[in-house]
């Protein structure tokens, strides 16, 4: 780092045993890469992630030296470990850090040998999730079977002086042209005065780009003060998916110097437009998710999630879908995922780790309940998870130790930690839980963030007006319990905005228009939506269905998809998954639409799925590239034709949407054609002239031929840069 301050990596291979919670194991007899999880250790143990009988903690051990004198401030950093990490040096016991994903500090000032000695560094974590009190948040999550545990960021030594610099914090100024640095500077046991430096380069040239100081920082012993330093930047560069350019901010005291990195941005949500403004501007978000906890659990994925090259890569191929923003869904990745989306651009939706999706309400019968097919849905999954069927039973009710007061501790360690970095641009409070604890945490800690980057708050209610409301759009169940077609032709009756209703007024599910499990607040303020999760029709990698969509692949075959084969599935999914895309971005409602999910797990008890056929190569899936890639594109198209059977030789209206989510103005034509397998039998071609963000409704009248046939509707649109992206819906006709 500096001369003022070293830095020492402790990752690397550790020696780890299993025992009890309370004694140290005598011996060590595997090893387990830090970071990484303990289902990676070698020799392996047995059962690791479940409750077991063989172990209530792993111990992790290594050692290290310090050459020539230790300094005055020596803090142990563990970036996350689950269960809770308890650590000891040398054999004393040093502190515990209770919460599973934030980082942990401890003061090892006084128990390091220097000179090249060798210290013994023991770490416990807890080896299921009620290793923790039930006032930590554990990371249930009713669609995961395995909980496992370990070191799972990286842990470092900072060896350095006082006034110790303990955290920094960045606002971007993009109006003045600067940034406000917020620096927590911490004094030891004698008086003293220094100056507080702050000085900016650009992160990849290192050239300087702006300076500012506090000249004269007077401190009383162990006195802790935040100061405030405005720092202006010569020929500022914005940060954004397109130009994702970084500077770097050192700040120095006369004992201690640290650096990180920050982006010039500015990020909100408009309530009256309903769209999120990046840098000032309108701008449509395109995305989808990445459930880390959830992959874990995959069998084939080995040491992937600490590979830098591997997860620089999986963020690449999330931008090649044209996906700008990633929901990190309902648990953090390593720091490392955020050092890349920084790099490479990507939005980043930073979600702490609650799901509680069935409180007690939404699993007692209602007297006034429409009368819904939903016995042979629950039936059918019931009979597929034990885990589904103990949760329908029972619920999952929020648990009452964890208070609003316990939340704010790790909700502000998780604020602080994620400050500076410029892909993330929004907060998520919980995933689908009905309580108002984690919107009183929130106001809490707003002011830990100095960007106030909006939050949204699951089923917990929207906060502020800048705030957005957290839409899960799943129609295929809500057309299963009515009995009603699957596939596409429900979107022409189903709302165009998500408006969100209660699990105890189940009654809304009687109308065909709405769609289950959207908000349990409806969004009554109008703040604008994101569309966070859609996509029910998930698939194993080897296109078996999941848990969830098992039952909705049955029905499909009866509304005339092919359904039969693996890759009739995948065709499938596909063509449904591109075209709920096309419906929630072309109708511009909401501020944006990620679907579920780029990143999860594949095996016969996986609820959901992502939709790659090979984790190694990151290879997506052929009729998903093909089909849902265009469905994403920044030039859209839709076909608005959901009919699935036409009167032959009628002439049908058919509306083509086309939206721009670029800030230029585009000029291109739509092609229309009806399609009858590979042969054209009608065709049309109209030019479009879209503004900025613009959105424009062309209209086709097609002639259809008197022979009863299966034909296909598509829209292309192009432009004189060579751009294709194509449009596809399906229909029968039938004789009159």
């Amino acid at each position: 780092m500096s001369e003022l301050r070293r830095v020492v990596s402790l990752d690397g291979l550790w020696d780890v045993a299993e025992g009890s919670f309370k004694d140290r194991p005598e011996g060590f007899s595997s090893t387990v890469p830090v970071p990484g999880v303990l289902d990676l250790a070698t020799p392996a143990f047995d059962e690791v992630g479940v409750q077991s009988e063989r172990r209530e903690a792993f111990w992790y051990r290594r050692t290290f030296t310090v050459d020539g004198d230790v300094p005055e401030v020596a803090v142990l950093r563990i970036g996350k470990a689950m269960h809770g990490s308890k650590v000891f040096l040398n054999g004393r016991e040093i502190g515990e850090h209770q919460p599973n994903f934030t980082a942990g500090h401890f003061d090892l000032a006084g128990h390091v040998r220097a000179e090249g000695a060798p210290n013994e560094l023991v770490v416990r974590v807890g080896a299921w999730r009620d290793a923790t009190p039930p006032s930590v948040a554990n990371g249930f999550d009713l669609e995961r079977y395995r909980s496992i545990p370990g070191i799972y960021d990286s842990v470092e030594l900072t060896l350095t002086a006082y006034p110790y610099i303990q955290l920094v914090r960045t606002r971007p100024n993009l109006a003045e042209g600067g940034v406000t640095v917020f620096a927590t500077i911490a004094n030891g046991a004698d008086p003293v005065t220094t100056a507080v430096e702050c000085a900016v380069t650009e992160a990849e040239s290192g050239r300087g780009r702006g300076h500012g100081a506090i000249k004269l920082l007077e401190l009383r012993p162990f006195e802790v003060r935040e100061v405030e330093v405005t720092v202006g930047i010569d020929d500022v560069r914005l940060w954004s998916p397109d130009n994702p350019f970084l500077y770097r901010l050192v700040v120095r005291t006369s004992g201690d110097e640290t650096s990180v990195r920050f982006g010039m941005r500015s990020f909100t949500f408009d309530r009256d437009l309903g769209k999120a403004i990046l840098n000032g501007e309108p701008y449509p978000l395109r995305g989808s998710n990445s459930a880390f906890f959830r992959f874990l659990e995959d069998p084939t994925r080995s040491d992937h999630p600490w590979r830098e090259e591997w997860v620089r890569k999986l963020h690449r191929q999330f931008k090649a879908m044209h996906w700008n923003m990633i929901r990190y869904s309902i648990g953090f990745p390593p720091e490392l995922w955020y050092k890349i989306a920084d790099e490479e651009g990507l939005l980043i939706l930073d979600e702490f780790p609650l799901f509680y999706p069935l409180p007690e309400s939404a699993v007692t019968p209602q007297q006034d309940a429409p009368a819904l097919d939903t016995p042979e849905l629950m039936a059918e999954l019931n009979a597929s998870s034990p885990e589904w069927a103990s949760a329908i039973a029972t619920g999952t009710p929020w648990p009452k130790e964890l208070t609003a007061e316990r939340l704010e501790v790790e909700y502000r360690e998780w604020v602080e930690e994620r400050a500076n970095h410029a892909c993330v641009v929004a907060w998520s409070a919980q995933c689908e839980c009905a309580t108002d604890a984690t919107g009183k945490a929130v106001t809490a800690v707003r002011d830990r963030d100095p960007q106030q980057r909006p939050w949204g708050n699951g089923w917990g209610g929207v906060l502020k007006p800048d705030d957005y409301f957290d839409a899960h759009w799943y129609p295929e169940p809500s057309w299963h319990m009515r009995g009603a077609p699957l596939g596409t032709a429900g979107l022409a009756m189903t709302f165009k905005t998500p408006l969100g209703f209660s699990h105890n007024d189940m009654t809304a599910l009687a109308d065909p228009r709405s769609v289950m499990s959207v908000n349990d607040h409806p969004n009554t303020e109008g703040h604008a939506i994101l569309t966070a999760e859609y996509g029910w029709s998930w698939l194993n990698r080897d296109g078996s269905p999941t848990i969830l969509s098992a039952p909705i692949y049955r029905r499909l075959t009866d509304a005339g998809w092919p359904t039969k084969t693996a890759e009739d599935r995948r065709y499938t999914r596909a063509r449904i998954l591109a075209a709920q895309t096309e419906f929630l971005r072309a109708n511009r409602t909401v501020a944006g639409v990620m679907h579920f999910c780029g990143l999860a797990s594949s095996h016969p008890r996986a609820f959901t799925s992502d939709n790659f056929v090979d984790l190694e190569s990151l290879e997506f899936e052929p009729n998903y590239a093909r089909y849902v890639r265009d469905a994403f594109s920044p030039l859209g198209v839709m076909v608005d034709f959901a009919n699935t059977e036409v009167p032959a030789g009628s002439t049908q209206e058919v509306p083509v949407t086309v939206i721009n989510d670029t800030a230029e103005v585009w000029r291109g034509r739509v092609h229309a054609r009806l399609l009858r397998g590979d042969r054209t039998v009608w065709t049309s071609t109209k030019a479009v002239r879209l503004g900025a963000v613009g959105q424009d409704r062309v209209y086709f009248y097609v002639a259809i031929p008197r022979t009863e046939e299966t034909y296909q509707i598509e829209a292309e649109l192009t432009d004189e840069s060579g751009r294709v992206v194509r449009s596809l819906r399906d229909f029968r006709t039938r004789a009159e």
